[in-house]
């Protein structure tokens, strides 16, 4: 049983999040006990646990206040992305911050560069941040992830963490707002199935929603009596996306393209992971030949661009902030966990 000064230090700490006071002042020792209805030495022993995680601090002969530093980002949001200038996320970041500000909340981001040492250190560093929640962007969601113990240890001082598309492997009881990858592709493939006479695929091992779209396409091949072929699959990872950042091509693709060239009927069709991928293969797919039907995830500037053709699956950028922000604002205020999946959309 949680002690009962444990308990009444999470209410102060809920007292001082809805504080209107401009003084930051908290009550007395003395009217902290009548609001609570418990002993001046258990308030006693509820705020020094405060006093030690540097929420409040007291002034000789004055009383208690609320930290500058706590009371200034009480109502702040932390959000890791894979990258805070590129691909979709300046859009999304600028969407993200204007729900959440609907809330009164703003937002901190910070760029993981799909590093898990940079994951690590970004969490290290919330730590005396005094955020009230974290949203993020797993990091090579499919392979066992000793950064959770942070999420797990920032959760035990109240900042909890809601994922976002999608959700670590060693974490799946996490809160998330995610896509339904798994049946977004498989009612992909099943429609696709009725034009094409070949359905490849490029899928990242690295990731867990990833795994779920190449799940989805195999269940949808097996229903339609069609054995998939490893030999139509080529597995990337989150390394040669960013190789593509870099150079402008992936040359894990050369042979997959090849042997694609060779073996393609007329109507052939390519799902790719995301449009980052797809615009690779385009960009490297010999002039010559006309290039199959292209799927793709998120929505991009790239599936826009006159030289890409592609049709890009996404939720629409305000729904799915707009959902984000309720889901995180919902787990901070009502201690909820959070469990969200969302149906991309052509």
């Amino acid at each position: 049983m949680t002690p009962k000064y444990k308990l009444l230090a999470d209410k102060i700490i809920e007292y001082i999040n809805n504080d209107p006071t401009a003084s930051r002042k908290l009550p007395t020792e003395r009217q902290l006990a009548q609001m609570y209805d418990v002993s001046r030495q258990t308030v006693r022993e509820a705020l020094n646990i405060l006093l030690k995680e540097k929420y409040i601090y007291k002034r000789r002969g004055s009383g208690i206040y609320i930290s500058d530093a706590y009371f200034s980002a009480r109502n702040r949001i932390a959000l890791i992305v894979p990258a805070k200038e590129d691909y979709i996320w300046p859009f999304f970041i600028s969407e993200l911050k204007q729900s959440l500000a609907s809330f009164g909340y703003s937002l901190d981001v910070f760029g993981s560069s799909d590093s898990r040492k940079t994951e690590r250190e970004i969490l290290l560093s919330m730590e005396d941040s005094f955020i009230r929640a974290i949203i993020s962007v797993p990091v090579r969601s499919s392979i066992p992830n000793p950064n959770i113990r942070l999420y797990d240890q920032l959760s035990s001082k109240h900042i909890p963490t809601l994922f976002i598309t999608d959700v670590y492997q060693d974490a799946a009881e996490s809160s998330y707002v995610k896509y339904d990858d798994f049946y977004a592709v498989y009612r992909l493939t099943g429609e696709i199935l009725s034009d094409s006479d070949e359905i490849y695929g490029i899928f990242l091992s690295d990731t867990c929603c990833s795994l779920e779209r190449y799940n989805g396409y195999v269940q949808a091949m097996l229903e339609s009596g069609i054995n998939p072929e490893d030999e139509h699959i080529l597995w990337l990872n989150c390394d040669h996306l960013k190789e593509y950042r870099k150079s402008g091509r992936i040359d894990a693709m050369n042979k997959f393209i090849k042997r694609f060239s060779q073996s393609r009927h007329i109507n052939t069709a390519l799902i790719c992971h995301n449009d980052e991928i797809a615009a690779a293969f385009t960009d490297m797919f010999s002039r010559e030949e006309t290039l199959p039907a292209i799927y793709s995830f998120d929505n991009s500037y790239l599936c826009r661009l006159d030289e890409y053709s592609m049709v890009s699956l996404s939720v629409p950028v305000k729904e799915l902030t707009d959902t984000i922000a309720k889901q995180a604002v919902m787990m901070i205020t009502e201690k909820k966990s959070v469990k969200t999946t969302l149906l991309p959309q052509k």
